[in-house]
């Protein structure tokens, strides 16, 4: 992507990567190897291993893209040593895809290196279209700057003696999404790399400032064969709302500045522009405005309206004067919007109302906003502070339950019920997030050290696995749901559409599942009622669709030494009941529809 130097911009806006995933616009996981030990062929060279893979994995998008109805055409990047070593990779790769049909003949294959005799099918018109020929494209150094191609989604790197390290911005060419948005297929939403190197010595350096480097995941595990089919019905949507205020607001904005200056909504008659410029001034000050580089106000105002600003520029008394640049005064009038959009999200919203107030001054008044009209709005605004904060807080409290209403259709479209969801089979994960322990029954084990791979919220969490551990006689396997591969979890719909995801599944030897969330005591309770009762409605709409009560479970905590579980319908905190039920050694039954408050939690 190309730089721009400082003074060829006019603000630098910092984006946290976690919004670029969350926007669809790049892929939300970069996986190390995946499923490269199911290739079977035990003469088969490391570099032929994972040219194996690679290709498996293209042709496997290829199909999921097809299934989709997408005319898209998955492209290798593949990365060979820059060393005299180089050339020789350079053959074998060119030998490898010649047998599997793959040529620069029929242009299924790209060369991109330096020389112009080095440079076979690589022009941007033949490389980029998303339905491009090209399925794999050779080069050693960095592909150029600025170069985007993003049906690029697997990338192979051949060892460097003991070590692999891939530039971030070579990685960050197979990190866009095709369609600049994410698919119900999670397979499609991530970026694949193939390396002979081992996952645990692959390095990543750069100073790439757009990638968490914690959606590399290079720790693969998989299910464990004691497991059988769940069919469980499960849950998910994306996440839908950033508590922004959206385009949709101008309607509101419209009418709210129509009534209040008198001006007939959607009437443009002649010289309309100049009669409701006359109506403007009989409600607010607007003369003497127009690409004014300073600004006069002639009332005393309220500094808020400036807190972005150091104290020593601004003076107030009766008369309020301040020279303000172009960059000051678009602060000042934005923090203005800022302090009447109520409880939306500033970063999200304040440019949307902005543009709204722009369009209303053009629609209306005839402000264009080329040459000067911008700074003219800013003006006005800037000069009438008080009762635009009030007509935009106006206009936000008559757009919430338009808000509301956008929100719920967005919950039904983007609604995932899964009738039949079960665990998957693998997983992977980042090992500076994840970490390796030595649980004998956890259904996740790494492929080659058995141990497996966790990442603790809470310190309750990993003291609940110890119980279930200490039990292993009576428990036939556990798994954590996690705190990443959202789509793929389990998950129990509550309240408007959102959802919950429980901390723990675990299969008893007797053929019952429970289902469990820890919690801290007393920690966010109101939530906690939503999440309980929701759990217990499920459990309940379960076990009549099974026919049989082989679903329990409920919300746990550990209160001194015990761990205690409710699962009643009706919730209430541990601080709200009186007297705890202690049933002592008696085994505690799990069926359902008794009150049975927060009972000791025993196996």
């Amino acid at each position: 992507t190309p730089t721009l130097k400082e003074g060829e911009y006019n603000e630098r806006v910092e984006v946290a990567p976690s919004d670029v995933i969350d926007q669809g616009m790049i892929k939300k996981e970069i996986i190390i190897n995946e499923n490269i030990g199911d290739i079977e062929d035990k003469n088969i060279t490391s570099q032929e291993l994972i040219m194996e893979a690679a290709f498996n994995k293209r042709e496997e998008l290829k199909h999921w893209y097809k299934e989709l109805g997408l005319n898209i055409n998955p492209l290798v990047l593949i990365q060979i040593p820059v060393s005299e070593a180089g050339e020789d990779k350079r053959v074998f790769v060119e030998g490898f895809l010649a047998e599997k049909g793959i040529t620069y003949e029929n242009r299924k294959l790209a060369l991109w290196m330096s020389g112009k005799e080095n440079k076979i099918n690589q022009e941007n018109w033949e490389l980029i279209p998303n339905d491009s020929e090209v399925e794999f494209l050779i080069f050693k150094q960095a592909i150029d700057t600025g170069w985007d191609c993003p049906r690029a989604q697997v990338l192979v790197g051949f060892r460097k003696i003991e070590s692999m390290v891939f530039e971030l911005q070579t990685v960050g060419r197979i990190m866009r999404m095709p369609e600049a948005k994410h698919y119900l297929n999670d397979i499609l939403n991530k970026a694949y790399i193939y390396t002979n190197s081992n996952p645990r010595w692959v390095k990543f350096e750069g100073e790439e400032d757009w990638i968490n480097k914690n959606i590399i995941k290079s720790i693969s595990v998989k299910r464990e064969d004691v497991y059988r089919k769940l069919e469980l019905r499960s849950y998910y949507r994306n996440r839908i709302d950033f508590g922004d205020i959206t385009a949709v607001f101008y309607e509101s904005l419209e009418k709210v500045l129509c009534d209040y200056f008198d001006i007939k909504k959607g009437k443009f008659e002649f010289s309309f522009a100049d009669k409701n410029k006359k109506l403007l001034k009989k409600k607010i000050d607007i003369d003497g405005l127009s690409g004014k580089e300073e600004l006069i106000f002639n009332k005393i105002i309220d500094a808020k309206y400036f807190d972005y600003m150091d104290q020593e520029k601004i003076e107030y008394d009766e008369n309020f004067f301040a020279c303000l640049s172009d960059d000051d005064k678009e602060r000042a009038f934005e923090s203005i919007i800022k302090h009447s959009i109520q409880n939306f999200a500033p970063k999200r919203s304040v440019k949307i109302v902005a543009n709204a107030m722009y369009k209303w001054f053009k629609k209306y008044i005839g402000i264009n906003m080329y040459d000067l009209g911008v700074i003219y709005v800013q003006n006005i605004v800037l000069n009438n502070p008080e009762e635009f904060s009030e007509l935009i807080s106006k206009s936000v409290t008559e757009y919430k339950p338009v808000k509301e209403k956008e929100k719920m259709e967005k919950i039904k479209e983007n609604e995932i019920w899964d009738e039949k969801w079960e665990i998957s089979e693998s997983r992977n994960y980042n090992p500076n997030t994840y970490k390796p322990y030595p649980y004998k029954i956890s259904l996740y084990k790494h492929i080659q050290d058995k141990k497996t791979y966790l990442n603790f919220d809470s310190k309750i969490e990993k003291e609940f696995i110890d119980i279930l551990e200490e039990n292993r006689e009576k428990i036939v396997w556990w798994w954590q749901n996690g705190n990443e591969h959202m789509a793929l979890n389990f998950g129990v719909k509550y309240g408007d559409g959102s959802t919950f995801q429980p901390d723990f599944l675990v299969m008893f030897k007797n053929g019952t599942l429970g289902i469990f969330d820890t919690k801290a005591s007393g920690d966010r309770e109101d939530a906690n009622k939503i999440k309980a009762e929701a759990l217990q409605k499920y459990i309940t709409e379960e076990n009549k669709r099974k026919k049989k009560d082989v679903l329990f479970g409920g919300l746990i905590i550990k209160e001194g030494e015990h761990f205690r579980i409710n699962s009643d319908n009706i919730y209430s905190s541990f601080a709200d009941i009186n007297e705890v039920k202690d049933v002592g050694n008696k085994k505690y039954t799990f069926k359902g529809n008794i009150t049975k408050g927060w009972q000791y939690f025993k196996i």
